[in-house]
């Protein structure tokens, strides 16, 4: 359920792929660099972690968050603080269901954030169909003309 009001995106995707596999792409910063438009997303992955977002090459940091959560293969969750210091939080559930993963994408505390909703849920539905791209074909997408400017 999506709900502007409560300040809550959810976006599932179905993966052909293994619960290994999607963790790594998850977790690997060369991955995340390729699906996330250059986006580098670097941890230990550890429960109180710090986790840095930043653009690939650059040595300015986009973002910073925190682990909240960590299960292997089945759920990882953190908090991120933006450049206002505003925290809203990301969970990444899986759900194998035979030669399919489920991937889903919870992103709580937008209404915190005001007009980020709507940027979001455009960034993030391409995010995650760019994922599931990477995994099937080992190719990602073109970025779309559409996109908000901030996710190009």
């Amino acid at each position: 359920m999506t709900d502007p009001s409560t300040g809550t995106f959810v976006y599932v995707t179905h993966i052909a792929a293994s619960p290994a596999e999607v963790w790594e792409v998850l977790l690997n910063p060369e991955f995340t660099r390729r699906f996330w438009q250059g986006r580098v997303m670097e941890s230990d992955w550890r429960v109180g972690s710090k986790i840095t977002f930043r653009l690939d090459h650059a040595d300015d940091i986009e973002s910073t968050g925190t682990v909240l959560a960590i299960e292997a293969q089945r759920k990882l969750s953190f908090v991120t603080t933006d450049h206002d210091g505003r925290d809203s939080v990301v969970t990444f559930d899986l759900v194998a269901t035979g030669d399919v993963v489920a991937l889903t994408v919870t992103h709580t505390g937008l209404d915190q954030i005001g007009s980020m909703f709507r940027l979001v849920s455009h960034g993030w539905s391409f995010v995650m169909c760019n994922l599931k791209t990477l995994l099937e074909t080992g190719r990602i997408l073109p970025l779309p003309e559409s996109l908000p400017f901030a996710y190009r």
